[in-house]
């Protein structure tokens, strides 16, 4: 599995939370539950897929360099060139 592609389904079956959490303050936000109830047993489904593929060192280092590269991506796109002190 790509690392981009672990960071992507990892955002996907994480959204409910975020959609929990902004629930009360926006509407529309349905993309962000696409599971539903069977939320809990996707995550877990997607540990699994993890878990699997934890055992090799290159996979993980590979794994990380994704995840790293994916979220720089996100915070460019949502953010742009917004500086936080």
């Amino acid at each position: 599995m790509s690392p981009a592609l672990i960071v992507l389904a990892a955002t996907v079956v994480a959204a409910p939370v975020i959609a929990f959490i902004v629930y009360r303050l926006a509407r529309g936000l349905g993309f962000l539950d696409p599971y539903g109830e069977r939320t809990g047993e996707r995550w877990r489904a997607f540990l699994d897929v993890l878990a699997d593929a934890a055992h090799d060192p290159q996979t993980q280092e590979a794994a990380i360099a994704g995840a790293l590269a994916g979220f720089r991506h996100a915070e460019l796109r949502l953010c742009g060139d917004l500086q936080i002190d």
